[in-house]
């Protein structure tokens, strides 16, 4: 029975869902300015490091603030969204009995518009929103024009990113969007919990499955009040279509009812 199973789920699996081929993953330098206000007061900062569109290495971000930020701010409180634009282009695509993912480098060729709002469930109506136009050239992936604006009033003496997992959900053929929760940890050694909502426009390409599961690991982290440093490896997997289970549980059900049809027939002779 356990064979029939797996063959099963196997064949919905062919039939349910595609396996791209995927694009060439290649190393990126990443570049680009933020401008805005945060609680008011004025936000501009350069963005700069590399990253690997495979999602095979680590990854390096920097941020630095070219004048001086709120005092009542930290740039860990926005959790990983200053590089966001970036970040889900540098992901490793699992392969399952499913398919193999896809990363968002894959889905654009390193060309969209990505709009990041962040939140804090212990500050509620507080957020900050990030936007870019990012594209990618020469060797470059570039966030133009980016912004940044909102309020904050939560710890300011946070020192790393926890816990990141996020979920990919196909919203339109051009279109994705990433719902991500983190804990953000202090020197104390408190947590601070954020959403992360990112919508991803002008995609190229869709995703196997409407949605994919992938999770961020942190390393490296720094903030030394004028620059923010961290390395950041991930992945992303495909999550098998409802309607894959639908028929699954259909079709366990027919091999069931057989079974003790066939069962019942072998007990009368």
């Amino acid at each position: 029975m356990a064979r029939v199973i797996h063959i099963v789920f196997g064949i919905l699996c062919i039939f349910s869902c595609w396996i791209p081929g995927g694009a060439l993953g290649i190393p990126l330098q990443i570049t680009g300015t933020y401008t805005g206000q945060i609680n008011g007061s004025s936000i501009e900062a350069t963005v700069s490091g590399n990253m690997d569109t495979t999602g095979r290495f680590l990854n390096h971000f920097e941020l630095a603030f070219t004048q001086p930020i709120p005092s009542n701010f930290n740039p860990f409180a926005v959790t990983n969204s200053w590089n966001s634009s970036y970040h889900g282009a540098a992901v490793f695509p699992v392969s399952n009995n499913c398919g193999t993912a896809v990363n968002l480098f894959d889905l654009s060729g390193g060309n969209y518009f990505a709009s990041r709002t962040v939140r804090w469930d212990s500050l509620p109506g507080e957020q900050i929103v990030l936007t870019g136009d990012v594209t990618t050239s020469g060797g470059v992936m570039t966030a133009n024009n980016a912004t940044v604006n909102g309020t904050y009033s939560g710890p300011t003496d946070l020192i790393g990113i926890i816990d990141y997992e996020m979920v990919w959900t196909q919203i339109n053929f051009t279109t994705i969007e990433l719902i991500s929760t983190a804990k953000l940890l202090s020197a104390s050694g408190l947590t601070l919990d954020a959403t992360v909502t990112s919508v991803y426009s002008g995609i190229l390409s869709q995703m196997p499955t409407r949605q994919q599961l992938g999770e961020h690991t942190y390393s490296n982290e720094s903030w030394d009040g004028n620059v923010m440093k961290y390395d950041w490896t991930g992945t992303v997997a495909v999550v098998p279509e409802p309607g894959t289970f639908v028929l699954l549980g259909s079709g366990l059900v027919a091999l069931g009812v057989a079974r003790r049809k066939r069962g019942n027939s072998e007990g009368r002779v």
